[in-house]
């Protein structure tokens, strides 16, 4: 559990249907909005809540629940039985987690290039607190491996900036993965053909929700092409007019699935991954994949 020392957290609900996160700290206030989870308000928009922003990451502090994971692990092996395996998810590393959630796009470069000196002092703040995590999450939770929900895109990141930033912020997340003995998995779901050679400086054992086109613009021999053949892709998000579709014909998936599947593919590590992504999926889609 994370905790801000003299700080406080209330949400209320609006008039308008949105969601208010107000977080009261020593250094000020940050507000934020939010419509069905999304944010429409981002808590920083000026210098000075990135300042605030800095200071209270500087104070945030983790705080070990005793006998909690003992407790709780079980329960949820016990839950999936021999239907899945359970891997625990990690919140993205700071440049992600600043464009999708602190900042948005616009403000994050705009503060990255008005403050830079700021910037990078809330970056390497973030970083070494979210390695305190990591290192935390590998020692306590006994499942093979871990989840780093990036959703990296270049329509976020140019090649540079996730250079720059997100390339050892990631790589320390593997680092701790692996000092642990255990899986590094990334959630990437975006836009990833410019940065391949990037992401497998990472070190990373697995890219989740590799995104071919049309959604996407990385192929599954593409991705074997930039992070190597030993890389397990966990992934290729299937195309929704197909799998979504109402009038849906396993006939129709399947055709999908052989032209996804060349040779190549089905000799790599693939697991090939159907996501539902919170669509509400009948499941004769995924009976006719397994078929």
């Amino acid at each position: 559990r994370s905790e801000i020392p003299g700080g406080e957290t209330a949400w209320s609900n609006r008039p308008d249907g949105t969601a208010e996160c107000v977080t009261k700290t020593p250094w000020g206030s940050l507000v934020a909005r939010y419509q069905k989870g999304h944010p429409i308000k981002y808590p920083v928009t000026t210098p000075e809540d990135l300042q605030v922003l800095t200071k209270i990451w500087i104070n945030t502090r983790y705080v070990e629940i005793p006998d909690e994971t003992e407790r709780s692990f079980p329960r949820t092996l016990k839950a999936l039985g021999e239907d899945g395996v359970y891997l625990h998810t990690f919140h993205p590393s700071p440049l992600q987690s600043v464009l999708e959630y602190e900042m948005g796009v616009e403000k994050t470069y705009e503060l990255m290039t008005d403050c830079p000196e700021a910037f990078d002092e809330l970056m390497e703040v973030m970083s070494a607190k979210r390695a305190e995590e990591y290192a935390i999450g590998a020692r306590r939770v006994p499942c093979e491996g871990f989840i780093a929900v990036e959703n990296t895109s270049t329509t976020l990141v140019s090649p540079g900036v996730y250079e720059k930033y997100g390339l050892p912020q990631v790589k320390g997340f593997v680092d701790a993965m692996h000092r642990h003995g255990k899986l590094a998995v990334l959630h990437m779901c975006g836009l990833l053909k410019d940065i391949l050679p990037l992401i497998r400086q990472t070190g990373a054992d697995a890219v989740n929700a590799l995104t071919p086109p049309t959604i996407g613009n990385t192929t599954i021999e593409q991705a074997l092409d930039g992070l190597g053949e030993d890389i397990i892709i966990w992934g290729a998000i299937l195309d929704g007019a197909v799998f979504q579709n109402a009038n849906f014909r396993k006939e129709d998936l399947w055709r999908m699935l052989d032209l996804l599947l060349t040779e190549r593919v089905r000799k790599s590590n693939l697991l090939i991954w159907a996501p539902a992504d919170g669509l509400p999926t009948p499941l004769d889609r995924f009976l006719a994949m397994r078929e």
